[in-house]
């Protein structure tokens, strides 16, 4: 089989996974339960750490990367 016609792998990933998670909460209400309990719970934290700015902001960080990386490659 020629290379061009082979499907990408985060394509077949993202088939696989899909997939996977269609048969799990098809088979079991308890586990879709679980799942949205568990992104319902984490987004609680996320709203919690946000509220009290103690979400770590790595834009000053990244920016200073992206600047060291852009006069490097300029001199």
């Amino acid at each position: 089989m020629d290379e061009q016609s082979e499907p990408c792998f985060d394509d077949v990933l993202k088939s696989h996974a899909t997939e996977i998670l269609s048969t799990l909460c098809e088979q079991s209400d308890d586990l879709r339960g679980a799942m949205a309990r568990s992104i319902y719970q984490l987004s609680l934290q996320l709203a919690f750490l946000s509220e009290h700015n103690l979400l770590i902001d790595y834009s000053e960080w990244i920016n200073e990367k992206l600047m060291d990386r852009h006069l490097d490659q300029a001199s």
